[in-house]
């Protein structure tokens, strides 16, 4: 059983602040001194986290990287994600998990950018400062406590930008999706949806539904050439109109009396007519 020490504070938010302002939901440390692994999934918040020391795994929509000593993680906590200590370098975890109505509109313009959930600042003091302070306000709470509290949130959401800004001026939206175009091309046989792409991509499925369109919208083509139709022509013409390309049923004048993969043969289409 993995030995674990933690302090934590969950505090209550008032009215006031869930229709107004960032409210924390549960703020913490916690040092392990073996192995750990929590796992959560479809939670209304968002988390930021700093590994203090020490190293570990973070899972976050089935991609699994390495953490270390210096890291910050801040994700949208819808989406399942796991953290596991190492076995031989457990760590120390500092974070706060913290939700606003206007957090998911914030999150989604940080993903449009292409800013990561996971970095490396070059220091690391300013925004530690800042979540003990937050913490304490929340340990000590006062009339002005959950006002002082969306300030700190604003400054670690602020920081999140400002640190990834270098980040966002080498990654480009072109390198985004020519990764995105190279996993479609990989991966055109498996059912596939916008919503699945930005979610995996981390970017706003309207802005990449948008740029999408203007940077490979043009003169791509995409032609049916199965027997079976009505199912392909719909998903066909619904996935042109989101990606911007061009979708042409067509209908090969060729075909056998079986159906099924035992019967198929890499000369069927040869010197055959098509229809378009």
């Amino acid at each position: 059983m993995a030995n674990i020490q933690s302090r934590r504070l969950m505090p209550t938010p008032s009215n006031y602040a869930r229709e107004h302002l960032h409210y924390v939901q549960e703020i913490g440390t916690l040092t392990s001194q073996s192995p750990h692994i929590s796992t959560r999934n479809n939670i209304h918040s968002f988390l930021f986290m700093i590994v203090i020391s020490g190293s570990g795994f973070f899972t976050y929509k089935g991609h699994r990287i390495e953490i270390k000593k210096g890291d910050c993680v801040f994700i949208d906590c819808e989406h399942q994600y796991a953290h596991e200590s190492s076995e031989n370098d457990p760590w120390t975890l500092t974070w706060v998990h913290f939700y606003g109505k206007k957090i998911k509109d914030v999150m989604s313009y940080y993903y449009s950018l292409n800013l990561p959930i996971h970095f490396h600042p070059s220091d690391l003091s300013v925004i530690q400062s800042t979540l003990d302070s937050l913490y304490h306000v929340v340990e000590q709470p006062d009339a002005l406590s959950e006002i002082t509290a969306n300030k700190y949130l604003t400054d670690i959401i602020t920081y999140a930008f400002s640190e990834n800004r270098r980040d966002f001026d080498f990654v480009t939206i072109q390198d985004k999706l020519q990764q995105i175009r190279e996993y479609l091309l990989t991966n055109y046989s498996k059912k596939i949806s916008l919503d699945d792409i930005a979610q995996s991509f981390f970017i706003s499925k309207y802005h990449l539904s948008r740029e999408y369109k203007k940077h490979f919208g043009k003169g791509q083509l995409v032609v049916d050439c199965c027997g079976t139709k009505k199912e392909i022509c719909e998903k066909g013409f619904s996935l042109a109109e989101e990606f911007g390309f061009t979708f042409v049923g067509g209908h090969p004048m060729a075909g056998r009396q079986f159906s099924g993969y035992k019967y198929s043969s890499g000369k069927l289409f040869k010197d055959a007519t098509m229809a378009l």
